[in-house]
């Protein structure tokens, strides 16, 4: 386990959901795709916000090809 963003001492990690659901009815199928990790441990919000500004948009963790 790994740290999460709930605070600076908590364990655990971060689940991302897809479910599908009948657009009609609403009645969920299942999950498409669940997607599972973690964060290294977060920098300070100034060092954060700092980095966030240097880093490149291929770099940023919300990036996506």
């Amino acid at each position: 386990m790994r740290y999460t963003n709930a605070s600076d001492k908590n364990l655990g990690f971060l689940i991302h959901p897809s479910l599908i659901l009948d657009a009609d009815s609403l009645i969920p199928y299942g999950f498409l795709d669940i997607k599972v990790g973690d964060r290294t441990q977060e920098l300070p919000i100034k060092k954060k916000m700092e980095a966030h500004n240097i880093l490149s948009i291929e770099e940023k963790e919300d990036y996506n090809e």
